[in-house]
């Protein structure tokens, strides 16, 4: 059983790897990651009022929430200007969103101004 797991694990690496990622999965680890990123830069900073109005108060529950608004079971590979969907270009997108720093977070603006593969996934 274990060498069934090690060889689906080493499957999945390598087809994130080398194929990059499909739309469906993108999605989700863009959600994951933005929700990661939330609550460990975010969800701190908010005055005591503020984290009692909040639906989200920790990283299953933001994950949840996001993933039922995005659809990432059906999601957009719809590219502009005759442009294709970029695998490759969106598994570099995810692992850079990924390593930003707190200080570099600040929503959605950040995507454009700290992580500019997320803007080329369409080529």
């Amino acid at each position: 059983m274990k060498l069934i797991q090690l060889g689906l694990f080493g499957t999945i690496l390598f087809t994130m790897v080398c194929c990059g990622l499909s739309p469906e999965a993108a999605c989700k680890e863009i959600i994951k990651a933005t929700c990661q990123k939330y609550v460990e830069c975010v969800l701190p900073k908010l005055p005591e009022v503020a984290k009692k109005l909040t639906p989200i108060k920790d990283q299953e529950t933001c994950e949840t929430d996001l993933l039922k608004k995005a659809n990432c079971d059906n999601p957009s590979t719809t590219c502009k200007d005759g442009k294709k969907y970029s695998a490759t270009q969106a598994l570099k997108c995810v692992n850079e969103y990924k390593a930003i720093t707190c200080s570099d977070y600040s929503g959605g603006s950040v995507v454009k101004s700290k992580v500019p593969s997320c803007q080329t996934v369409c080529q």
